[in-house]
Parts: C-alpha cells; sequence; structure tokens
C-alpha cells in the first residue's frame, strides 16, 4: 500500500525537473561559445533582440517545468504534515522540530506557487512588448522619440534592464525551494533519528541517511542557482554548467523522486501502527477503564457479603451440628419453621 499523494507529488517533480534540466541544458548548449559577456554588458540592442527570441521559443518549457513542480510542491505538502503528526506521536514528542518540518514544507509551497504565477505574468507582458517593439511582422515601435533616430534600441535596453531586475527577484525567491528542502530533509533525519531509538519498525535508517544526503546536495542546489547570475556569469556558467545539470539529474529525477516514493510506502504502516498502539496505550496510561472497573468489584464483594451475613442466625449453628452438611450442594440457607419459635411448657 503506497500513499497516493506521494506518487503524484514524485511524478509531478520529477516531470517538472526533467522539463528544467532540458530547460537548462539547452541555454548552456547555446550559450556555449557564443555568448559575449562584454557584449551583453553594453546591452547592445542588436545581441539583446537575438537572446529574447531564444527565450520566446524555450518560453513553454520553462513555464510548464515550473507549473509542474508546483503541483508537485502542493502534493508533497500533504504527506509531508502527515509525517511530521507521527514523527511527533500527536503533538507528544520532539514537537517544535516537527512543526519546523511542516512550516517549512508549506512555506516551500506557497512560496513555489506564488513565483511562478508571478513570472508568468511577467513573461506575458515582457513578450508583449517585444512583439510590440520589433519582433512582429509588421515592425511595430513602442517607443518614438523624434529627436533620436529609430533605430537607437533604447526600448530593447530598457526591456532588458527591467527583465534583470525581474529576472534576480524571481529567481531568489524561487531559489527558496532548496533551502525549503534542505530544512525539510535535514530536519526530518534528525527527528527520524530519535525515533529510530524507539521504533525500528516504521521508518528505515537508510532511507533516513539517503534524506541528509538530499538535504547537502540541495544546498549545493541553492548555491548554484545564485551563482549562475552572479556579476561574473560566464566563468560560472564554464565551471557550474555541466557540474550542476549532472547533480541535478541526479538529485532532482533519481534520488528526491526515490526519497518520496519510500516515504508513501511508510506512511500507511507507521499510521497503522500508531493507531493499533493508541488504545492500548489510553487503557494502560489513563487507568480510568481498568482500575475502575478493579474497584467497583471490591466494592461489591463485601456488600453480598454483609449481605450474606444479615440471614444468618444463631439456629443456623444448632442444626449444623445436629446435620452436618453432606457434599451435595444444599442451596442457599432458608429459615427455620415457625413451628420451631414455638414455646413449649413442662409439668
Amino acid at each position: 500500500m503506497v500513499e497516493i499523494s506521494c506518487v503524484l507529488a514524485a511524478v509531478f517533480l520529477m516531470t517538472g525537473n526533467i522539463l528544467k534540466i532540458v530547460y537548462y541544458a539547452n541555454v548552456f548548449r547555446d550559450n556555449h561559445g557564443t555568448f559575449d559577456w562584454e557584449t551583453y554588458t553594453t546591452l547592445d540592442p542588436g545581441f539583446i533582440s537575438a537572446q529574447w527570441e531564444t527565450r520566446i521559443s524555450r518560453h513553454n518549457l520553462f513555464l510548464a517545468s515550473g507549473f509542474m513542480n508546483t503541483i508537485g510542491w502542493l502534493f508533497l505538502a500533504y504527506p509531508i504534515l502527515q509525517m511530521a503528526w507521527i514523527l511527533s506521536k500527536g503533538g507528544s514528542r520532539a514537537l517544535v522540530l516537527n512543526v519546523v518540518i511542516g512550516l517549512l514544507c508549506l512555506a516551500g509551497a506557497i512560496t513555489e506557487l506564488i513565483s511562478n504565477f508571478v513570472w508568468l505574468g511577467m513573461s506575458y507582458m515582457s513578450e508583449y512588448m517585444v512583439y510590440l517593439y520589433g519582433i512582429n511582422p509588421n515592425e511595430g515601435d513602442w517607443l518614438d522619440r523624434p529627436d533620436m533616430p529609430d533605430d537607437d534600441g533604447y526600448g530593447w535596453r530598457v526591456l532588458e534592464m527591467v527583465h534583470i531586475v525581474c529576472r534576480g527577484f524571481i529567481i531568489y525567491v524561487d531559489s527558496f525551494e532548496w533551502i525549503a528542502l534542505a530544512g525539510v530533509f535535514i530536519f526530518t533525519f534528525a527527528s527520524v533519528r530519535g525515533w529510530l531509538q524507539e521504533d525500528q519498525t516504521s521508518f528505515g535508517s537508510r532511507w533516513n541517511t539517503l534524506g541528509l544526503f538530499i538535504g547537502f546536495v540541495c544546498i549545493l542546489e541553492f548555491v548554484a542557482e545564485i551563482l549562475r547570475f552572479e556579476e561574473n556569469m560566464r566563468f560560472s556558467s564554464r565551471i557550474f554548467g555541466i557540474v550542476s545539470i549532472i547533480y541535478a539529474v541526479l538529485n532532482r529525477i533519481i534520488f528526491i523522486p526515490a526519497w518520496i516514493l519510500s516515504l508513501g510506502v511508510m506512511i500507511p504502516r507507521a499510521t497503522m501502527k500508531m493507531a493499533f498502539e493508541n488504545p492500548a496505550h489510553r487503557q494502560n496510561g489513563g487507568g480510568g477503564g481498568g482500575g475502575g472497573g478493579e474497584l467497583q468489584m471490591t466494592e461489591i464483594r463485601p456488600e453480598s457479603a454483609a449481605h450474606d451475613g444479615n440471614d444468618f442466625t444463631i439456629d443456623d449453628v444448632e442444626e449444623e451440628e445436629d446435620h452436618p452438611p453432606t457434599t451435595k450442594d444444599q442451596g442457599p440457607a432458608r429459615s427455620p419453621p415457625p413451628a420451631a419459635f414455638t414455646t413449649t411448657t413442662t409439668e
């Protein structure tokens, strides 16, 4: 039995990451040996126009990867919160640590959702301005300055500067995804490590160690995302280009989906065990059910004994002396007949 939300999260995250890796691989392939950083810093209109044509051709691929990751995050939030609840034993164990795990997961999902919607609006409006400026067949121009020649290219330069600012904002917000994932994996490792000291059947130690490794790789992913857009962009792309694609493939397509699918197998097992142990825990630990019943039985026994003693008379002792009891069951004691209470007179 596998948690269906884990399966959906693994599928969407893996698909989105595959699309994003393909996008970055195409960018690295096209820019390798052809991207001139010095020309780009001068904001040459012709160079910027060519860059925008390339961006528009890959626009759908990047947006599709972003929305796949967003849906995957939303599906991942439920099993992570469920895991944190189980690890906290209903709020009675390592509460702060497991609350941090849940908050990081929710923050990552919400941040990913917001960043993708913001980037969607910015991209479409930027493409609309590009279309109006010079790429459309009618050669429209949204910048008309009579005091300057028509081919000054100031529109491209302004558009590119706005794009750099907006892209930097989205990159830093979107990079929080890796900080959130790193926190979830590392804090989960700490919580499960304490759990394994009490129970070694619900969560596996190898799975927990894999989560710690993924957490450190996520930190490396965050550093690589930032370094791609530093001032020394060409130097960073040369160093982190191929290397970042290699460990991104391993981390995003193999390690993270494998960890999520393993979690989907462990959650139903841990949930059933928690549901099985809680009633016994309440019965043994509460002391209200068994102790009260035992106390009630001890109260009934003296009462019945006292009730039986009220029917006992001294004549019963005399009767037992004259007629010893046999091995057969004599049944309940009966009162002597009325003739036994008549007085006899002697002459």
